[in-house]
């Protein structure tokens, strides 16, 4: 059986039609996945800080010894997932937004925070703890840096705002930690994490 030259000259062009559809095919596809990753990793983190949230004002808010059920904090960034994470912080809140979002002056933030492309560090998701002002938060196993105002731009800024990265680490970084709060003290709440991988 002997091919026509015409259809020997559209083979190529076929070949190459395949390879180009083939090519946008899985370049969408990738990117869905990571647009897909990317939005189910931050709800998992943001879930993270609600239940950390939970646990501190439950703690707070009950006598000393108080300690509710442990949390889990997961922080794992998913293979292929592209999301550069940095850590998860309590700080002090600002006065106005603590203010706008529970209705009083003092209270703390728990944030995530994430770097992007070019290494600049912004919030992704940030939550407030009706904690108030004189209530020491201790971080066992962590720095005691960890509640400070070193950070001014995360007080200032909205989520998805760059934040200055500051010269300190603390917090939980990437990982799965399992996170106890005790009302240790009448005005001390202690703060535990065990990694669990």
């Amino acid at each position: 059986m002997k091919m026509s030259n015409k259809a020997q000259e559209s083979m190529p062009i076929q070949l190459l039609l395949g390879v180009t559809i083939l090519t946008f095919v899985v370049t969408i596809g990738l990117f869905s996945y990571r647009q897909a990753c990317a939005a189910q990793y931050d709800h998992r983190v943001s879930a993270g800080l609600n239940r950390i949230k939970g646990v501190i004002e439950q703690a707070y808010q009950g006598g000393v010894g108080t300690t509710p059920p442990p949390v889990v904090l997961d922080t794992t960034v998913p293979p292929g997932c592209g999301i550069g994470f940095d850590s998860v912080r309590l700080i002090d809140g600002p006065e106005a937004q603590c203010e706008a979002n529970i209705g009083k002056e003092d209270c703390v933030m728990a944030v995530a925070v994430a770097v992007d492309e070019d290494g600049n560090r912004y919030v992704s998701s940030r939550t407030f703890i009706d904690v108030p002002e004189g209530v020491t938060i201790d971080m066992a196993g962590l720095d005691d840096r960890c509640r400070n105002n070193n950070y001014p731009s995360i007080l200032d800024e909205e989520p998805g705002d760059d934040v200055e990265p500051g010269d300190d680490y603390c917090g939980w970084g990437t990982g799965k930690f399992t996170v106890k709060a005790t009302r240790d003290e009448r005005d001390t709440i202690l703060i535990e994490d065990l990694r669990e991988d």
